[in-house]
């Protein structure tokens, strides 16, 4: 490595170490344990009927109504519906308390028959595998301009729900919700459909929030086409296959005569809807300082009008580095809700970026290159290190998700985008990271209790959850080695990732590569002594977490689709208990004392087999090697390898604890 590198990493990795003091803090891991249990139990009957309420905190014993967050997006009230401007409860509210004490004591309706009590129980087995967690925006000391734009994205965000909905093929079912169903309401509101998506239940097809149990089909294939095996995979010999995998386009017809039909003809009403709520928020933007982020929403607000998404991209790009002082990114992006994941769902992410930390990510860009190159030693031939021109990653504060972006459980943390078109073809994406996930109170609590189930006391260093950084740095790295090494638009012998590997591995590649290659970076800074040791560990801990929940997801969903984060989570927990970076210690309490058998960490192990992964995956995906990247997936999800046993108790521990849902909520 050339001194003027080493120089450049040095300021990099000072940076690192001090996100901290610019981040934002986590809320306490712990508070006083019976206010939490009663206030999760509060807003967990509150999910359950389908109520836009949500207890933040607990000083006194009593729900008070500054502690009354109204949540996004579950009905067409406000916070004014619920608590009056002088800080009293409405007569709505107290209502809605007396029914969540109701739910709470005597339970859930279930319904008058054995059928329709079978069914409720399995939708309530599906919402009780997540808990609510709060994203919260306080705007009151915003400008009347501030507050009247983020209300008119919040109006972008509920059209872009409505048309998610309807290429999931999800709208046409709702007026089939029965009307005292709030269990079924509000699985159909979380998962944005009827149908079950938590490890215990996803595959049960009697779980599903409406009676006559509609089996899931996508609005973007026919849906005769969707019942016959391999459907994907014959699209894909298809003699306009090229034309039918076009990610902004839909599938109609049938046998030879399937055609692709652009989404803006498919999706009219709805895509006109979310123009037209764009272009209000464009003219709402008074401040000149603010002419890229209009340009933006008059652009997109034009794709939604013509699907010409590449020419949305260019000016969304523009936005970023500081010209805006707000996020917005609202398109179609990825696409793992297609079931040949091909498609890109539509999806908003709103939120502010987080001035404190513009001025790292400025001075964090002299690393790209330098990671370029060290990507390309691993990958070596025939990959040939590039001028990569990508930027390091925007630090976002969401104030909302809608669409694709909404999850049922858990959150991104980061995105590099676009996913296709010319802005991805010239490596010109751009890459945020989220830093208010994960950071509130329920959520550092969660986290705290399922490492402390599956990992032994020794593996977990005071403080280990107290500082944002480790994560920070994890979503950085992983966001910005989407852009690095043998990915993107590189070609073997003139085919693609997806031409090579099929839509489905490639994804799972895709995601293994950029999620091991921000754990060799790790290793890589701190090998030039330029991160510390503490940092360094904390980083690999929360990326052993990240790994445990989802293996704890299951390999594949309903329909046998992989999940790509639990596959590669699989490949690297699997190669990581084989070379003694993790190390099953049967006889061992864990950390809560109470659980029998734990995992120890090996720091110096981990370090050489994360180089080892890292390694093998840039040389597959360099060298275009299916068959090695087939036996790597399928060795990790094997049920009868030597890790099995450690991935069942891994499942089972996790699965004890319910995901974080993420609800949005703004005070104005």
């Amino acid at each position: 490595m050339s001194r003027a590198c080493t120089c450049a990493i040095a300021v990099i990795a000072v940076l690192l170490t001090r996100l901290a003091q610019a981040g934002p803090a986590s809320q306490p891991a712990t508070d006083n344990r019976a206010r939490d249990r009663e206030r999760q139990a509060f807003n967990a009957a509150a999910a359950e009927l389908a109520l836009p309420l949500f207890w933040t905190s607990d000083d006194n014993d009593k729900l008070d109504p500054d502690e009354l967050a109204h949540v996004l997006g579950v009905d067409a009230t406000e916070r004014t519906d619920w608590v009056t401007a002088d800080g009293a409860y409405t007569a709505l509210a107290k209502q809605a308390f007396s029914r969540i004490a109701r739910h709470t004591k005597e339970g859930p309706d279930l319904g008058a028959t054995p059928e329709e009590t079978a069914r409720r129980k399995l939708v309530l087995e599906e919402l009780r595998q997540a808990q609510p967690a709060l994203i919260a925006t306080d705007l009151r000391n915003a400008s009347a301009d501030e507050r009247a734009f983020v209300k008119q994205m919040l109006v972008v965000a509920r059209e872009v729900d409505a048309l998610y909905g309807k290429q999931m093929g999800a709208t046409e079912l709702e007026p089939l919700l029965l009307k005292d169903d709030t269990l079924s309401r509000a699985l159909f509101l979380r998962n944005h459909g009827p149908w079950c998506v938590q490890p215990a239940t996803e595959k049960n097809k009697a779980c599903n929030a409406i009676a006559s149990l509609p089996a899931q089909t996508s609005a973007l294939y026919p849906t005769a086409l969707q019942t016959k095996s391999g459907f994907c995979e014959g699209l894909l010999k298809h003699q306009y296959a090229r034309a039918l995998s076009h990610p902004f386009s839909v599938v109609r017809g049938e046998g030879e005569t399937l055609k692709p039909v652009p989404y803006h003809i498919v999706f009219a009403n709805e895509m006109d809807a979310v123009s037209l709520a764009l272009k209000k928020a464009a003219e709402l933007i008074k401040d000149e300082a603010e002419a890229p982020l209009r340009a933006y929403l008059l652009a997109a607000a034009q794709a939604f009008r013509d699907n010409q998404w590449s020419a949305a991209d260019d000016p969304w790009v523009k936005t970023g580095g500081g010209a805006s002082k707000w996020y917005v990114r609202v398109a179609p992006d990825e696409a793992y809700a297609d079931p040949c994941s091909r498609k890109a769902a539509f999806q908003l992410s709103f939120g502010r970026i987080n001035e404190r930390l513009i001025e790292w990510q400025k001075k964090l860009e002299p690393l790209r290159q330098t990671m370029e190159e060290a990507m390309a030693k691993l990958a070596g031939p025939p990959y040939k290190a590039r001028q990569v021109v990508f930027r390091l990653p925007d630090f976002i504060e969401l104030i909302a998700n809608a669409g694709d972006a909404r999850l049922p459980s858990g959150a991104t943390m980061g995105q590099s985008l676009p996913i296709f078109g010319k802005i991805a073809s010239e490596g010109r994406r751009r890459t945020v990271a989220m830093t208010n996930v994960f950071a509130d109170r329920d959520s550092a609590a969660m986290q705290r209790a399922q490492a402390e189930s599956v990992l032994c006391a020794s593996a977990l260093s005071p403080g280990w959850l107290d500082d944002p950084t480790p994560n920070l740095m994890n979503t950085i790295l992983h966001e910005a080695s989407h852009n690095l090494g043998p990915t993107g638009f590189y070609q073997v012998d003139g085919k693609t990732s997806p031409q090579i590997f099929g839509p489905q591995l490639s994804l799972v590649l895709s995601e293994l590569h950029a999620q091991t290659a921000a754990l060799y970076f790790g290793e890589w800074l701190r090998g030039e002594g330029l991160i510390a040791t503490k940092l360094l560990e904390h980083a690999q801990l929360r990326g052993l977490l990240f790994d445990f929940d989802h293996l704890a997801r299951g390999m594949t969903g309903e329909d046998g689709k992989p999940k790509p984060y639990s596959q590669l989570a699989g490949v690297q927990v699997a190669a990581f208990l084989k070379d003694g970076g993790l190390v099953w210690r049967a006889g061992e309490k864990a950390a809560n004392g109470r659980d029998t058998g734990c995992l120890a960490i090996d720091s110096t192990k981990l370090g050489a087999s994360v180089t080892a992964l890292a390694t093998a995956v840039s040389v597959v995906k360099a060298q275009g090697d299916r068959k090695r990247a087939e036996a790597m997936i399928a060795d990790a999800i094997s049920t009868t390898a030597p890790h099995a046993p450690v991935f069942t108790q891994i499942t089972q521990r996790f699965r004890r604890f319910p995901k974080l849902s993420f609800v949005y909520s703004v005070r104005f």
